[in-house]
């Protein structure tokens, strides 16, 4: 993996690094996550065709589950514009919370925060 781009994504997905020597491991404690989650961040984007994928109509079997970190990097979002999005539109959400637990943590329904987080996500898609 290319040093410079690593770093670059990282920082999309609002991952600080305070040297470019650090371990993951050092990575995820400075941001409160695991070192998984830093290598998700991580990784490229895979796709077919190089072309971002869309968040569905409904949302798949297990897709609440997951967290806001690993959604907006499967799917290509900044993730803290989503975060600033979200807030803006009164939901209380961390990057490590699935999106079951924002709803309940807001008092609303899954099926009502996939629909907040889908026009959020819209139109906040990494270039």
């Amino acid at each position: 993996m290319d040093l410079e781009e690593s770093v670059k994504r990282l920082g999309q997905n609002g991952i600080v690094v305070d040297r470019n020597d650090q371990s993951l491991q050092d990575i995820a404690r400075i941001n409160g996550m695991s070192p998984q989650q830093v290598y998700i961040a991580l990784k490229p984007v895979q796709s077919a065709a190089n072309t971002p994928k869309k968040l569905p109509a409904l949302p798949p079997s297990g897709f609440g589950r997951r967290s806001l970190t690993e959604i907006c990097r499967e799917y290509n979002l900044n993730l803290n514009a989503v975060l600033q999005q979200l807030s803006e539109k009164n939901l209380d959400a961390g990057p490590d919370q699935s999106l079951k637990d924002i709803a309940e943590q807001n008092n609303l329904g899954p099926l009502d925060v996939y629909e907040i987080f889908k026009g959020v996500a819209n139109s906040n898609r990494v270039m």
